[in-house]
């Protein structure tokens, strides 16, 4: 029987000495935009953060972890963590930019993981987004998560509320490497910058600029990967890669934060066009870059270029071993279709309804409002402002009843489907693949998108 993945979390149980990992990430394209529910490319990458999962403290216990244990679901009284992350730092103690914090969390959930099934169900993937997201001030999309928890080539959309997986075969990818600067960069003070700057009509302008870039990147991938020749396939694929470079430098204009360094662009003019391609890696910064190039050979001739010129580390990695059950490549079995329908159908009516109420509920509030004024004062200036001022709070009061509604209703579907065994997770995938049948059902479960 399936249940909700926040049911997950109150069902870990605290085990002895048990080890857990989430791999290193790169993310190959999708930025900024995947905040958004945009398509993206992410690759677990086989460098591993272990933890270890205790059930009485020890001196080796990571205590700037305790305080984060309750985001994944445990107790903070009986589950101690201790983390080997050395891979993530290079000689000098400088992080790397390879998704520590995110591999830190994947590995927590992996060592307290109690359940029948092997580490990567869709449940303990979720309960690792979700910790990660609150550690990141509910920042971020959960895709470098979920590449630290699966490993492999993914293709991630929905991000950040309902990520739909699939995995991909490693040819997906050119030859590439990674080149570490050894200059940290920060992720959250990014993704701070977007949230300060995201309703500016540039900033939208960009991001629906990369998300039609991305998501042709990713028809391109589905649609050509088997049917060109490879090396026909790798030049197509390093162009769509270059054209990133002028849309992220669109963007750092409009949020103010260096996202090409000086660094990467001096790197980047040394590329042979059609042939290597340089590109940032998630939040930018200039922390690591990713190198792309038709052949090995011409690949490593790069790397050896750049690293005699530049103060830059080609990183011993690869591609990580795919692991978990949660790439969702399949439709849902019709059995679960059928079980989810009526409670679609349900949910959309109540929807339907719950938006009618709120919207007479602010009408009304405002007629009232109009005929006190009118009764009472003789029209003048104001009046006028006293009407306008009605105005105001009647939109006010009603978005404040939506919000209260919409909350009710979502607990109650929530609570609704665990009782019946039916995953949350199940549902909205059924909802945003029939959005034109149920707008307002999956209107409802979907966060703001630009």
């Amino acid at each position: 029987m399936n249940s909700d993945p926040m049911m997950t979390m109150q069902t870990r149980v605290p085990v002895k000495q048990r080890q857990g990992f989430g791999y290193a990430k790169a993310l190959i394209f999708g930025e900024y935009a995947v905040l958004y529910g945009s398509a993206c490319l992410v690759v677990g990458l086989s460098r591993k953060l272990v933890a270890t999962c205790a059930v009485s403290c020890t001196p080796e216990t990571d205590r700037a972890f305790m305080r984060h244990v309750s985001r994944l679901g445990l107790d903070p009284e009986t589950h101690f963590f201790h983390f080997d992350h050395d891979a993530f730092y290079d000689a000098s103690g400088n992080k790397l930019g390879i998704g520590s914090s995110a591999a830190m969390f994947v590995a927590a959930v992996d060592a307290s993981c109690c359940h029948a099934s092997p580490f990567g169900t869709i449940d303990d993937v979720m309960t690792a987004v979700r910790a990660h997201r609150l550690f990141q001030e509910n920042m971020g999309s959960g895709a470098d998560v979920i590449a630290s928890a699966l490993g492999g080539v993914l293709l991630v959309e929905r991000c950040p509320d309902a990520p739909e997986i699939r995995r991909m075969r490693a040819s997906t990818l050119p030859p590439f490497a990674i080149l570490a600067t050894h200059e940290a960069a920060a992720t959250t003070g990014f993704l701070h910058a977007v949230k300060q700057h995201q309703n500016r009509p540039a900033f939208r302008k960009v991001i629906r600029k990369l998300t039609e870039q991305n998501e042709a990147f990713a028809h391109f991938i589905l649609s050509s990967e088997e049917t060109m020749p490879e090396s026909a396939y790798r030049r197509a694929f390093l162009e769509r890669i270059d054209q990133y470079a002028q849309l992220l430098e669109e963007l750092q204009d409009v949020i103010e934060m260096p996202i090409l360094s000086d660094t990467f662009k001096e790197i980047r003019r040394l590329a042979v066009p059609g042939r290597v391609a340089v590109k940032t890696s998630g939040a930018g910064g200039g922390d690591i870059m990713l190198v792309f190039a038709c052949t090995d050979a011409e690949l490593d001739a790069f790397c050896q270029e750049v690293s005699e010129k530049f103060h830059v580390q080609r990183l011993e990695v690869g591609l990580a071993e795919a692991r978990g059950s949660a790439a969702l490549q399949d439709p849902l079995p019709d059995a679960v279709v059928e079980g989810i329908r009526g409670y679609a159908e349900a949910l959309e009516s109540e929807a339907a309804r719950m938006f009618l109420q709120t919207t007479v509920f602010a009408l009304l509030l405002l007629i009232l409002g109009g005929l006190l004024v009118l009764t009472q004062w003789q029209f003048s200036f104001h009046a006028l402002l006293l009407m306008v001022g009605f105005a105001i709070f009647s939109l006010l009061a009603g978005l404040f009843m939506l919000y209260m509604q919409k909350k009710r209703l979502i607990d109650r579907i929530g609570l609704t489907l665990s009782e019946a065994g039916i995953c949350l997770w199940d549902m909205k995938r059924f909802l945003y693949a029939h959005s034109d049948t149920y707008p307002m059902g999956a209107g409802l479960l979907r966060p703001g998108r630009i």
